[in-house]
């Protein structure tokens, strides 16, 4: 099987992707521990949830 051969500039395009996904996936992790309620927490949000237990 032959191997793929990418330039650097492919890689380079490749790493930036990869990161910008990596900054879209953590906004959209804050966003839904932020502001979507877990009904296993009995429906708060875990920030709200979070902030009741360091009372």
């Amino acid at each position: 099987m032959k191997r793929k051969q990418f330039s650097e500039k492919q890689i380079i395009g490749i790493l930036k992707a990869e990161a910008g996904a990596v900054v879209i996936l953590a906004r959209w992790v804050d966003d839904y521990s932020a502001e979507w309620p877990y009904s296993s927490l009995g429906y708060p949000t875990p920030a709200a949830f979070a902030a009741e237990l360091e009372k």
